[in-house]
Parts: structure tokens; C-alpha cells; sequence
């Protein structure tokens, strides 16, 4: 029809010059198409790569200012389950704060050992010799002890157990454990097995306690689910129960304090070392702010990032007074009926994860929030 058309106007065309038209419009139409999908695509890929930025990292809050909040302590606890060590600045490593929890006591059954059945461990003091070559402990009514620390040994490597999670670790000798084991028995003579509390000391399982340190080349993954990234399987931790560093706010141990105070069963003696956190901050402006909306931390000058993965969920061992070893039922009673989070557990405290491993913090650091983003 198109040819009958083009001859009334004296146009002659070869027919097959006019299907070689058609199949080059076609094609064109189909590029023009196949561009458009394309171009379609990678907007949808950048803005899903802006959107997932934005779930990762969070927005600032806009509601702090850079300034107001600031890191006011920084704790290590060299030994699990044991006195900590405040310092004025820590160094960033693969597994949190330098020097934390790198060393535990393990029982005959080869199981970690903590303050839940032997509250005395948090009067034992733990520390480092001036090139961290020697590990030097001290006790009340004991004299202290100084050994070499052994990083990896063939002959002295053992599996150990924490939360029924096997770990690589190498054993710190004899004079350690012949240590342990006096004032252990010191604790037996100052103690009565009718009492409860303390007829964990009686058990045989702890009549040969040794001293473990983290095998240098073990990896200890964290606790899966609560990591963001693509690699969560990157981050690990020491000894620690499940993430490298803990963070507490002081508007939020102030609110326990308060509660303390107005209860009829409330112990004025209750410092924030009870929670044994490492990072403590303060300028929240509100008590439990952490809990609701945190998501990523920003430290210092150099911007040290530290994702805020879970609340902790608390156990008793809270209840123990850090100074004397002694267990009692505060802050856990008071905290139990005040705050609890939506599946009625109690907790304090946020676990955060380091995403940068290398760096330094220190006492008076400036915090920058970021919230999760909608």
C-alpha cells in the first residue's frame, strides 16, 4: 500500500530498501528501549547504594550538638571476670580496646570461670608491665605475683570453653595456678559452705584452676545477627561474653542511682563499675536515650566508628560490689522493676563493635551520635 501511495507521487522505492528502513527504525526503537531500562537501573543502583549508606551508617542527630557528649571514662578488664584497669587513653585493635580480656580462668573442666559463681575474682587485680611482657596480680591478704606472659606455646595450648563456644588459648603456667589455688583456700577459711552464695568455692571443679591466655592467631567470631555490614564474620572479640566493648552513659546509671535512693532497699554504695563497662560517656541529656535510637558512634578527631549493635542484657553479676567481692541483690532488684525492655529483660548498656581497628581514644573525646535512618 505504502508503494501504490509513493507512485501516485511519481516515488519509486525498492521494496527492499523499504524493509531495510523498517528492520533499522526497529532497531533503533529497541536501543532507544534498551538504553532507557539501563539508564533506569542505575539510577535505581545508586539510589539503593545512597539508601544503603544511610541504613549503615545512620543520620547524625540532629538533636546533639557535636560537643555535648564526651567520653569521660575507658576501661580494661585484663583478666575476664576481674578488677579493671581505668586509663586515660586505649588503642583500637581487631578485638576492641587493647589488652581487654585477653587472659581467664578456666576450671578442671576446662570452662571459663567468672564472678556469677566466684564473686571474689573482681578483687583480683591484673597488670602489665611497662612493655606488656609480664603480667603482675595482686589480691587482699596475699602477696602479688609477677610471671612472663606466654602469647603461643605447642606444648602449653588447650580448647577452652566460654558459653559453650570452644577457643584456642595457651596455659600461663604453674605459679599462677599454685597462686590461685592459696587464695582460693583462703577464701574456703573465711567462708561457710551453708552459705549460698559462696558454696560454689567448695566445688572440686576449681581445685585446679589455671590461667588462660587467647591463642595471637585465634579467631573468635561475634555473636551473628546484630552486625550490620557485608562482612559481619570480620569483627571478633578476646574473652569477652559476646562483643568487644560495652558502652554505659552516665544520665542512665544517674536515673539508677536515683531509684536507689528512693527505694526502701536501695544501696547508697552502687558505683557505675558494677556494669563494668569499657566506654562510659556522658551529655546524653536524657537517661536511657542509647536504648531507643543510637546506632553508630563517631570518637574523637580521627572519627573512630563504632557500630551500636544490642543492648546487654543483664545478669547478677551486677549484684557484686567490685571493691570486696561481696554479692548482695543490688542494683538488680531495683533495676528488675523499673526497667525492663519489650521481652522483660533487664539491661544496661549498649555492646558496640569497632569498625575501625586501628586508632586511638581518650578521656574527653568528643561523641557524635547517628540514629538510625527512616
Amino acid at each position: 500500500e505504502l508503494l501504490s501511495e509513493l507512485e501516485q507521487f511519481d516515488i519509486k522505492m525498492d521494496p527492499s530498501e523499504l524493509k531495510l528502513e523498517h528492520e533499522t527504525l526497529s532497531l533503533l526503537l529497541v536501543l532507544n528501549c534498551i538504553v532507557l531500562v539501563l539508564s533506569l537501573l542505575f539510577g535505581y543502583f545508586i539510589y539503593q547504594k545512597i539508601l544503603s549508606k544511610k541504613q549503615l551508617n545512620g543520620i547524625l542527630d540532629p538533636s546533639l550538638s557535636s560537643n555535648s557528649i564526651t567520653v569521660t571514662q575507658l576501661i580494661i578488664y585484663p583478666i575476664k571476670s576481674c578488677s579493671g584497669i581505668s586509663l586515660n587513653s586505649v588503642n583500637l585493635t581487631s578485638t576492641g580496646f587493647e589488652n581487654d580480656r585477653l587472659f581467664m580462668f578456666i576450671d578442671s573442666n576446662q570452662n571459663f570461670i567468672s564472678q556469677r559463681k566466684l564473686p571474689f575474682l573482681a578483687t583480683v587485680q591484673a597488670n602489665f608491665s611497662p612493655c606488656n611482657s609480664n603480667l603482675i596480680l595482686s589480691a587482699p591478704h596475699i602477696n602479688s605475683l609477677t610471671i612472663p606472659i606466654i602469647k603461643s606455646s605447642s606444648s602449653d595450648s588447650k580448647v577452652v570453653t566460654i558459653w559453650g563456644e570452644s577457643c584456642n588459648a595457651v596455659d600461663q603456667g604453674d605459679l599462677i595456678a599454685h597462686w590461685f589455688q592459696m587464695l582460693l583456700e583462703n577464701q574456703r577459711k573465711s567462708r561457710s559452705k551453708s552459705e549460698k552464695q559462696y558454696s560454689e568455692l567448695f566445688l572440686p571443679v576449681y581445685n585446679n584452676v589455671r590461667l588462660v591466655r587467647i591463642e595471637e592467631r585465634f579467631h573468635r567470631s561475634i555473636e551473628y545477627g546484630f552486625v550490620r555490614g557485608n562482612n559481619p564474620q570480620k569483627h571478633q572479640v578476646s574473652f569477652a561474653d559476646g562483643y568487644p566493648i560495652l558502652l554505659a552513659t552516665e544520665e542512665s546509671f544517674t536515673e539508677v542511682k536515683k531509684h536507689l535512693s528512693d527505694g526502701e532497699h536501695g544501696e547508697e554504695d552502687v558505683d557505675i563499675g558494677r556494669f563494668r563497662a569499657n566506654l562510659v560517656v556522658k551529655g546524653s541529656g536524657k537517661a536511657w536515650i542509647e536504648d531507643v535510637n543510637w546506632f553508630r558512634l563517631e570518637i574523637g578527631k580521627e572519627k573512630l566508628s563504632f557500630q551500636v549493635c544490642k543492648k546487654c542484657e543483664r545478669c547478677k553479676l551486677p549484684t557484686v560490689d567490685q571493691k570486696t567481692g561481696v554479692m548482695g541483690t543490688e542494683p538488680m532488684k531495683t533495676l528488675s522493676e523499673f526497667h525492663k525492655d519489650s521481652e522483660g529483660k533487664v539491661c544496661f548498656g549498649q555492646n558496640l563493635v569497632n569498625e575501625h581497628k586501628k586508632g586511638v581514644i581518650s578521656v574527653g573525646d568528643s561523641v557524635r551520635v547517628f540514629v538510625r535512618s527512616v
